[in-house]
């Protein structure tokens, strides 16, 4: 099983999010997940901490997405030197407009994502969860500096700005939340 976690808070205390990427190859060995965290030693004694916390220590709940790749991008990339993640996730107002922006990325997208340094992680569409409808991805970078000249360089490629104004992609989505993520020890 590969995974990658990550959180947003430091310190010697539970961060207030934890989130945890975990890869499967179709949705049967998904089903397998609990038990095999179950029986993942090195997994018991990395999530001690959390499970012997208290209750004021804990978020409230937890909430899972079920994220499928794209055929632009299929396969989780494990980014090693990564010390900085950004996760993204795109609101659209209904499933076809979902489509267009998922079209959007898998022709343009990912080449200029690629030519720019935006380092991919994952990119899918949910397919269940209380995000929906949306687009998910998480990019990988060394520090804040990197993320700030990669994203600098996308804005301004010719590309981008052409495919921006097509009205195939209008109104492709109408909220982006993001949030920036740093690696657990286990990650």
């Amino acid at each position: 099983m590969k995974n990658i976690g990550a959180f947003e808070a430091t310190g010697d205390a539970l961060p207030k999010s934890i989130y945890l990427l975990i890869a499967a190859d179709n949705i049967m060995a998904f089903q397998g997940t609990l038990d095999k965290l179950e029986a993942d030693t090195q997994y018991q004694e990395d999530a001690g901490q959390y499970f012997k916390a208290s209750d004021r220590e804990l978020p409230d709940g937890v909430t899972t997405s079920l994220i499928r790749s794209t055929s632009g991008f299929p396969q989780l990339m494990k980014r090693e030197d990564a010390e900085l993640f950004e996760l993204r996730i795109y609101h659209s107002n209904n499933e076809d407009a979902l489509r267009r922006k998922v079209k959007m990325f898998n022709d343009s997208e990912f080449v200029i994502f690629d030519e720019v340094g935006l380092p991919m992680v994952f990119f899918g569409y949910n397919i269940a969860g209380g995000e929906m409808p949306c687009l998910t991805y998480l990019l990988g970078f060394k520090n804040k500096a990197a993320h700030a000249a990669a994203w600098t360089k996308f804005a301004g490629r010719p590309e981008w700005q052409r495919i921006l104004k097509l009205e195939e992609y209008a109104k492709a989505m109408n909220d982006i939340i993001r949030m920036f993520l740093k690696p657990l020890a286990y990650s």
